[in-house]
């Protein structure tokens, strides 16, 4: 007798699957993720959603050159545009971000212009300089020729750590999940025409084929046909959650920013202020870098002057800090007129004010401005110390109690006040006169806005 071959069978070892593989794998080397599989992150919505959440916190906020000189003011702020903001706002996902320097001529002055380049031809070595692998072998880096950001940096991982190599395995296994479930669905989703008989089968399976392309069939009554649902109780749905909840966390920092289904508000604030912290140290990667390129400008060109850049965001007024540098206002502490504008972002010159305590112990800010140019700055302050202005405050108060009340109704206008309080006060000179008379009309004005 012949010896029946039977056909061999691939078995396929529970080890040998993609999960498997994934999950047992070492940590992967952002240099090990090609170009494709980049694509493949970025292409995620999940990712592509909780990554412009990160950014969007930082490029809500509007670009500050510190400069006197406007034309360089002005040419940074194009130069610093959010296209290059933003890119340098994805450091923590490579971990190392590079971006070549090119040296622009204009109005007299070399511009620094910042490139992003490919950060897995870039590591660094045992001094901390950069090393260019791009061709081959090892080029270090010329000065002022590249600048690069760093996120998560350490003993273990000197190029930084990349958030892309940690997302790389949910998003496989996200867009594995889905084509299987996909793949089923295609295959199994429809029902199954399952039909019996006693007669000829083929034929009845083509009138079923044929019913199934139309809308009716009529068959004998013995005959016997169903229609069987496929049934799973495996929920894809859950595991492709889990994994977005996942993308979202890495990126995020675990919080409910985008996906609140249920809970209370003080929650979902609580999350988003953890947002918030790790887009704010986004933020100082920028800072460093682009300051960094104001540096190179300043060095190359030899340019002396105050220039640096900072953030400032216009929907963020700094409500906290605002409340503590009036309490140390308060206290007695002055700020200096560079400190107001640029943590504050205005405009316009500083009218110095100091702190003075009226005769009921209370705090009230006495304005210092000046009525003639030939005023000392601080003429008030030595007038409060002078006998004749202390004669005067005597004499005003009993003068106001009983007239002046009396001689502002019965007057038209300043001029007619002002001639009848100077008669009562014949004995001053007219210019002191003014500075005592106008100190006391801003100090009770002022005083009317504390007491409103």
């Amino acid at each position: 007798m012949e010896k029946v071959k039977k056909p061999k069978r691939e078995v396929l070892f529970k080890n040998n699957s993609l999960v498997d593989i994934l999950i047992n794998s070492n940590y992967l080397n952002i240099s090990q993720i090609n170009e494709n599989d980049q694509r493949e992150i970025f292409k995620d919505l999940s990712f592509t959603q909780a990554v412009q959440s990160r950014k969007g916190v930082i490029l809500s906020k509007q670009i500050q050159i510190i400069c006197k000189n406007e034309a360089i003011k002005e040419t940074f702020e194009y130069l610093f545009n959010p296209d290059l903001v933003g890119q340098i706002l994805e450091t923590h996902l490579y971990g190392l971000n590079v971006f070549e320097v090119n040296y622009k001529l204009k109005n007299g002055f070399y511009y620094p212009i910042l490139k992003q380049r490919d950060f897995r031809n870039f590591t660094l070595n045992e001094n901390d300089e950069l090393i260019y692998n791009g061709n081959g072998y090892d080029e270090l880096v010329e000065d002022k020729k590249a600048i690069y950001g760093l996120f998560g940096s350490n003993f273990l991982f000197k190029n930084g750590d990349a958030l892309l190599s940690k997302l790389y395995f949910p998003i496989k296994l996200k867009n594995a999940s889905l084509k299987f479930w996909m793949e089923f669905l295609e295959r199994f989703g429809s029902p199954w025409a399952v039909a019996k008989t006693d007669s000829d089968p083929d034929a009845l399976a083509n009138e079923i084929h044929q019913m199934l392309n139309g809308d009716s069939a009529v068959i004998d009554k013995e005959e016997e046909l169903n229609l069987i649902q496929p049934n799973t109780k495996a929920n894809y749905e859950e595991i492709i959650n889990y994994l977005d909840n996942q993308i979202r966390s890495v990126i995020l920092g675990a919080n409910l920013t985008s996906q609140v289904s249920s809970g209370s508000l003080a929650a979902a604030q609580s999350h988003n202020q953890i947002r918030n912290e790790i887009a704010e140290q986004d933020g100082q990667i920028v800072l460093f870098v682009l300051n960094r390129a104001l540096k190179f400008f300043k060095e190359i060109n030899h340019f002396n002057d105050e220039l640096y850049m900072q953030f400032f965001n216009e929907f963020d007024p700094k409500n906290e800090l605002c409340e503590r540098d009036l309490k140390l206002f308060n206290m007695g502490f002055n700020f200096d007129e560079t400190y107001i504008k640029n943590t504050y972002n205005v405009d316009g010159k500083l009218v110095k004010e100091i702190l003075t305590t009226n005769a009921k112990n209370k705090e009230i800010f006495e304005n210092k401005a000046t009525l003639k140019e030939d005023f000392e700055e601080d003429f008030i302050d030595k007038a409060l110390e002078q006998k004749e202005y202390l004669q005067v405050d005597e004499a005003m108060a009993k003068f106001f109690k009983e007239q002046f009340e009396k001689t502002i109704k019965e007057s038209k206008n300043y001029d007619e006040v002002f001639e009848k309080l100077q008669g009562s006060f014949s004995s001053l000179k007219q210019a002191d006169f003014e500075k005592y008379l106008y100190m006391s009309l801003v100090n009770s004005n002022i005083l009317g806005y504390l007491e409103d």
